[in-house]
């Protein structure tokens, strides 16, 4: 184990990860109403959450890119089964934004992508690729668009099919480049004017900013920025690539899935280290916690979007945060009535 589970209690408590607070029915969590008045959580939103509710809060970003928000609810299930649920995939299973999925296993290849499709517009999603350009339409790094770009068409030949065997090929090169050198393998997405936006750089920032998990687990927090090094004991990690619609357009997104067990508590980070288009990356921190009538779930969302930068920078940033908020309460609530139905 990382570190002991009166430590992993005021975990969920204190990272700031969570929004998270410490309500009086949670046990052995230090200094609970200075954590929650710290982070903002008010009397009235505690006493929301022990009444069922779902709160949501939007957070301070780390940079001019992010939007942060943070969800705290109550599930009527012990960790034990949440867990359960969480290992089958409940969030991507429940959400209805996403596509299709699949495993990443091992070292990777091909045949991990081979249900890969373009849909739901394989010609029209083709010939983005086929004419791809820095920009923000696609996030690909300069090899990336020289490689599209040069994809040849048989005579009679099916741009679609052509373009998903590409699209899954740079899709394992980003995997295995990660895989291999972490955050230090995530190549540059190439913008207009020769400017680049840099994933690796804003996961750095969303990491650094966990300030209470580097003091409450270390070991978690040092894998965060340090993978594939310094990999703590008791870690258990996945793989995963999905065809999602994000913001009305489908994007294929590499996620990266740490967990970490304790026998009172449940720690999860998932981060999305390469997304293909409509933002830059994402990474949330959720943290299930024993209560008196279940557990209590702390979850934290960071994610870059060049979409809030520039003119009103601060007002798209608030507004995005607000309608990301709204987004993810929806689908949370979801969660928690597929969770609780399936273990009535």
């Amino acid at each position: 184990m990382i570190e002991s589970t009166a430590k992993l209690r005021s975990c969920a408590g204190a990272l700031a990860l969570t929004v998270a607070v410490a309500f009086p029915v949670i046990a052995d969590v230090p200094s609970a109403e200075e954590i929650a008045d710290n982070l903002g959580l008010t009397s009235a939103d505690k006493k929301s959450v022990l009444a069922g509710d779902l709160v949501s809060k939007t957070m301070k970003s780390t940079n001019d890119r992010e939007l942060a928000v943070a969800l705290v609810f109550m599930v009527g299930l012990s960790v034990e089964k949440l867990k359960a649920e969480a290992d089958q995939h409940l969030l991507t299973t429940t959400d209805p934004d996403t596509i299709s999925w699949s495993s990443i296993t091992g070292e990777g290849s091909l045949d991990d992508f081979s249900t890969l499709t373009l849909d739901p517009d394989p010609d029209k999603r083709a010939k983005a690729y086929l004419n791809a350009k820095p920009g923000e339409d696609l996030n690909l790094d300069k090899a990336e668009i020289s490689v599209f770009n040069n994809v040849k068409i048989s005579t009679g030949g099916s741009a679609a099919s052509v373009v998903r065997a590409a699209v899954s090929r740079q899709l394992l090169d980003r995997f295995q480049s990660y895989r291999q050198k972490g955050l230090a393998g995530i190549t540059p997405y190439e913008r207009r004017n020769g400017k680049t936006t840099s994933a690796a750089n804003d996961l750095k920032s969303a990491t650094e900013s966990l300030s209470l998990l580097r003091e409450v687990l270390p070991g978690l927090y040092r894998i965060l920025l340090n993978y594939p090094n310094d990999k703590p004991e008791g870690l258990e990690e996945g793989f995963m690539w999905s065809n999602y619609t994000a913001h009305g357009e489908p994007v294929f997104i590499l996620t990266h899935d740490f967990s970490f067990e304790d026998s009172d508590a449940y720690i999860i980070v998932q981060r999305q280290f390469y997304v293909s288009g409509s933002y830059n990356t994402g990474q949330s921190v959720t943290a299930f916690v024993p209560a008196k009538d279940g557990t209590v779930v702390f979850y934290l969302n960071r994610t870059s979007t060049d979409q809030v930068t520039g003119l009103g920078a601060s007002t798209k940033r608030s507004i995005g945060s607000k309608v990301m908020a709204s987004q993810l309460k929806d689908l949370y609530e979801k969660v928690r009535a597929k969770a609780e139905a399936g273990n009535g």
